[in-house]
């Protein structure tokens, strides 16, 4: 699909949502570009919330949110073991597999 869309010169990530793939928990180096991700949104949102406390542009503004859908490596299939997650604790027990669904497979 990003083939596809890079074709037609547009940004793929416009209509894809944007997906780290973490092989190696957090020593994998796609964890450590999604951390980066994370944490750039994160003061993203804090920068927001500054604004969204001025009553004109609480209006204006639509609030942010770091969530992130979480799913189950190779092999797998049908929605099972998937998972949302909001904070990057909730996100490393499950790639380190110290998860309670993960820690039982």
């Amino acid at each position: 699909m990003r083939s596809y869309y890079e074709a037609l010169k547009e940004n793929p990530f416009k209509y894809i949502p944007l997906t780290f793939h973490i092989q190696k928990g957090t020593e994998d180096e796609e964890f450590k570009k999604f951390l980066e991700y994370f944490n750039k949104r994160v003061e993203d949102i804090k920068e927001q919330e500054k604004l969204r406390k001025n009553p004109e542009m609480n209006k204006k503004i639509k609030k942010l949110r770091n969530i992130w859908i979480i799913k189950p490596g190779e092999m797998t299939n049908c929605g099972r073991g998937i998972q949302v997650c909001q904070t990057l604790e909730e996100i490393m027990a499950i790639i380190s597999n110290t998860s309670p669904y993960y820690a039982n497979k």
